[in-house]
């Protein structure tokens, strides 16, 4: 069965399952011969552990933040007294049937992870009446946090704080169909030359690369989760038109929205 990275499959979250805090005591254990049940991203709060996986070693302190693949077998030793962790479960897409190598994700200074991993847990300990369209909600933003940090190559810090920067410059102007990219290099005090090449450089993508990659992944979830029009989708995430909307849709997912929409009516909502 062929495997992928993430960076180069970004496949679609399928369901999201459930968030756990766990404790586990220093010592030995190993998963079950078939592997994990699920996807699953964790984040060590505290301790530190060794894994054996996929043909690589892995090892994780506090603060990592990692994926572990649906039907990886592994095993793993707690080198700590005690290891603490929160455990999101979920499954993401394969179309092919393919697999996903398990990754860790490079230190992020700002903790973003952290705060997320904690609003999950405390999200899906309230319980409440949206807890799952809430946590998924969440979770495709770990899930971006997981594809922007991994996909960064070594910048100085003032580079780097400026990427970041124009990441949540565009994240937040997603729906602006005047977006652009000298506006987007303005906003972060670089030329727009400068601006592209060191986005380029940091995110393996085109600053216009990465504002599709997003739309698209948004108008996913609006057609799988919403019953929006279409033309009210391509309206809300900025594209200039319906026409341009589909093209990119179907050039990007490989299903018309129509399609798309008709493929997971077969799945449930929540």
């Amino acid at each position: 069965m062929q495997k992928e990275t993430l960076m180069e499959a970004r496949p679609t979250i399928e369901k999201f399952h459930r968030v756990i805090g766990a404790v586990i005591q220093r010592g030995f254990a190993k998963s079950g011969p078939t592997g994990r049940k699920t996807d699953g991203f964790i984040y060590a709060l505290e301790g530190s552990a060794h894994y054996e996986l996929d043909g690589m070693a892995l090892d994780v302190k506090t603060g990592d933040f990692f994926y572990l693949a649906r039907n990886a077998v592994y095993s793993m030793t707690v080198k700590s007294e005690t290891y603490r962790v929160i455990i999101v479960n979920f499954d993401f897409y394969r179309p092919d049937g393919n697999d996903f190598f398990c990754a860790k994700s490079p230190v992020n200074e700002e903790k973003n992870a952290e705060k997320l991993f904690r609003k999950l847990l405390s999200v899906w300990q309230l319980q409440s009446t949206t807890v799952r369209e809430e946590c998924l909600s969440l979770l495709y933003t770990l899930y971006a946090e997981f594809l922007t940090t991994f996909g960064m190559t070594y910048l100085s810090s003032i580079s780097r704080n400026r990427m970041n920067d124009a990441v949540r410059y565009i994240n937040k102007h997603l729906g602006d169909g005047l977006l652009s990219i000298p506006e987007i290099a303005e906003s972060v005090h670089m030329s727009e030359s400068h601006f592209r090449r060191s986005f380029k450089e940091s995110f393996k993508l085109s600053p216009v690369q990465y504002i599709n990659m997003q739309r698209i992944q948004q108008a996913k979830d609006l057609i799988r989760y919403s019953r929006d029009s279409f033309s009210t989708i391509a309206e809300r995430l900025g594209f200039s038109s319906i026409y341009h909307f589909s093209h990119l849709f179907k050039k990007e997912v490989g299903y018309s929205p129509s399609e798309y929409r008709k493929r997971y009516d077969q799945y449930p909502k929540t």
